[in-house]
C-alpha cells in the first residue's frame, strides 16, 4: 500500500510539472489551451537545426501580442529562414507556433502594433 501511495503520488507530481513546465510540445497536445492569433516581429536570425538527411529547420523564439495587446512567448520552426524585420500573423497554441504567414505592418491591430518592436538589426 505504502508503495502505491509514493507511485500516485509520483504520477500527480510529474503531471503537474509537465503542465506547468512543459512548454510547447505540452501546449501542442494539451486539449485546455485554446489556439489563439500572435502578432510579432522577426528580430533575430533564429537557430538552424541541420538534419542528416540534408534537410534542416530554423528555430525561432518570439514575443507574440494579442488583439488586447496581451504578450505570449512562442516557440516555432519553419523551413525558411524568416527575414529580419517582417512582421508575423501567428497562429499559436500556448507556446506552440502553429501556423506562420508574413504581413504588413499595418494590418496589424492597434494595441498589438504598440508592442511589437524590432529589438535590434
Amino acid at each position: 500500500m505504502k508503495k502505491l501511495s509514493a507511485f500516485m503520488i509520483l504520477v500527480i507530481v510529474g503531471v503537474t510539472l509537465l503542465i506547468v513546465k512543459g512548454g510547447p510540445i505540452v501546449d501542442q497536445l494539451n486539449p485546455f489551451i485554446k489556439e489563439d492569433i500572435y502578432y510579432a516581429v522577426v528580430d533575430s536570425d533564429g537557430e538552424y537545426e541541420a538534419k542528416s538527411n540534408g534537410f534542416g529547420r530554423w528555430n525561432y523564439k518570439f514575443k507574440g501580442y494579442d488583439e488586447s495587446g496581451k504578450e505570449q512567448k512562442i516557440m516555432m520552426t519553419s523551413s525558411k529562414h524568416l527575414r529580419i524585420g517582417a512582421h508575423l500573423k501567428i497562429k499559436s497554441k500556448g507556446t506552440y507556433g502553429m501556423k506562420w504567414e508574413e504581413i504588413q505592418g499595418d494590418e496589424i491591430p492597434a494595441k498589438a502594433k504598440e508592442k511589437v518592436t524590432i529589438k535590434h538589426v
